[in-house]
C-alpha cells in the first residue's frame, strides 16, 4: 500500500512543486494543499482494499457454501429429464420392502400378527369378522378416515363407526378390559 501512494505521489507534478515550494518560502497554505490531497488518497485506497477484502471474504463464503450444497445434493437421486426438462425423482425398487398398506392393496391381505405382539390381542383381533378387521385395519394401520373407507367399501359412514365401534367393544370384552 506504501508503494501504491508513493507512485501516486510521484505522479503527480503539481503536489511535487507544492512541496518544494513550502521547502523554500516555508508557506504552510502550501503544504496543507498536499496534505488534503494525500489524505483524501488514502481513504480511497483503505476504502478501496475494504471492498476488495469484502468481495474476496463473500465469494469465498459463496464457494464454501456451493460446494456444501453440490456435496448433499450428490446424495440425492432425483436427475433432470431431457424430454421434458424437469426433475425425476429415480427411486430403488426393494421387492423386500412391502407395507402393510401395499400388501393390503395389492394381496388384499390382512395380517395383524406384523402390528401385535400380545398374544391377548392377536387372539381377540382373529374372534373379529373379516369385515370388523378390515374396518379395523384401514382405520388403525393404514390411517384412512371413516369417509374414505366406507366409500371403498360402498357402505355408509355409519355403518363403518359402528362396526369399528363394535369390533373395539368385542376386543375389550375378550381381553378383559
Amino acid at each position: 500500500m506504501k508503494k501504491v501512494v508513493e507512485k501516486s505521489l510521484e505522479k503527480e507534478n503539481i503536489n511535487n512543486s507544492l512541496c518544494l515550494k513550502e521547502a523554500m518560502n516555508g508557506d504552510t497554505q502550501s503544504y496543507l494543499l498536499p496534505n488534503r490531497r494525500f489524505s483524501d488518497h488514502l481513504f480511497k485506497v483503505c476504502m478501496l482494499s475494504y471492498i476488495n477484502k469484502s468481495i474476496t471474504y463473500k465469494s469465498l463464503d459463496i464457494k464454501n457454501k456451493r460446494r456444501k450444497l453440490n456435496q448433499r445434493e450428490k446424495l440425492i437421486l432425483n436427475t433432470t429429464s431431457d424430454e421434458f426438462a424437469e426433475e425425476v425423482i429415480n427411486t430403488i425398487p426393494d421387492s423386500n420392502s412391502e407395507s402393510p398398506y401395499e400388501r393390503y392393496i395389492y394381496n388384499n391381505v390382512i395380517n395383524f400378527q406384523e402390528i401385535f405382539i400380545n398374544k391377548k390381542i392377536l387372539r381377540a383381533i382373529n374372534s373379529l369378522t373379516y369385515r370388523q378387521k378390515e374396518v379395523l385395519y384401514m382405520f388403525y394401520v393404514i390411517e384412512k378416515s371413516d369417509k374414505d373407507i366406507a366409500a371403498e367399501l360402498s357402505v355408509s359412514t355409519q355403518a363403518i363407526n359402528k362396526t369399528r365401534l363394535t369390533a373395539l367393544r368385542k376386543i375389550r370384552r375378550s381381553i378383559g378390559g
